[in-house]
């Protein structure tokens, strides 16, 4: 899941769903209506990771984020402060799956989901597919 906050005007997500063997299946970008702290984007990103994985079909996720802050928040059922009703719905949400757990990734493993945020800024759109992902990207 990637965010990016670095406009007054808006913020916005990228999330990439891949398989067990590492392939992109699918992707999103979305740019939200207004600016966020970082804390809520990257909150929200990895809400809308595990929904879109949900939409899918899939059984089994692992979910990462750079966000170390937000993964132990996740994992220790934290649900104050200003992000809490999306922390709830992460654990919710990810009660579909038989099996999920939520891993910190390093920010340079997460560079592709940053770039679709970055993109959804630019073209000021929302996208749901596999075909977001140049082959560079993948």
């Amino acid at each position: 899941m990637g965010a990016k906050a670095n406009n007054r005007e808006h913020s916005s997500i990228g999330v990439i769903i891949r398989d067990h063997s590492g392939a992109t299946i699918g992707a999103l970008n979305k740019l939200l209506p207004s600016a966020f702290p970082a804390s809520i984007i990257e909150a929200f990103a990895l809400l809308q990771g595990v929904l879109l994985a949900a939409e899918m079909g899939s059984t089994k996720a692992i979910f990462e984020s750079d966000a170390l802050d937000l993964i132990q928040a996740v994992n220790s059922n934290e649900n104050g402060g200003v992000r809490g009703h999306i922390l709830q719905d992460i654990r919710s949400s990810a009660l579909v799956f038989n099996w999920s757990f939520f891993q910190h990734l390093k920010r340079d493993g997460n560079r592709a989901a940053h770039e679709l945020a970055r993109d959804a800024k630019l073209t000021g759109h929302f996208h749901v597919g596999s075909r977001l992902l140049s082959s560079n990207r993948s």
